[in-house]
């Protein structure tokens, strides 16, 4: 024979109602509001626009996403970029996509530094 120890019967809150008569999203915390991707439309190698938006060049969507950062727009958002009806590609945030680059060889994402260096320049005194 098996012996259990007996459960004590749970402290009832002051409404009256048990954690097990509760549903179950209710013992959930509340989430912040999620937000729906943007949709972005790819057109050809150098075009990408969104929200009234259009970035142009090598990689037209990270700077579509840096001028949509630049309009004031939440950089936590997510877009979705389709080419032809497609989903060619998800941003994550396009906060994150405004600071990345394509690296030198063109093989990969870099972060883009803050600051750039410059070539240090030594003055000519002509005297």
């Amino acid at each position: 024979m098996l012996l259990t120890k007996a459960k004590k019967p749970a402290a009832e809150p002051a409404n009256g109602l048990r954690e097990d008569d509760l549903p179950i999203n209710s013992l959930a915390t509340p989430k912040s509001k999620v937000l729906q991707p943007l949709q972005a439309k790819l057109d050809g190698n150098y075009t990408c626009s969104a929200a009234g938006f259009t970035g142009r060049g090598n990689t037209p969507v990270l700077v579509l996403c840096g001028k949509l950062i630049a309009a004031g727009l939440n950089p936590d958002q997510a877009m979705e970029v389709y080419r032809g009806g497609i989903l060619a590609l998800r941003v994550r945030s396009i906060g994150e996509g405004a600071k990345l680059r394509i690296n030198s060889k063109g093989t990969r994402f870099v972060r883009r530094p803050t600051v750039r260096a410059g070539l240090h320049v030594i003055g000519n005194d002509e005297g």
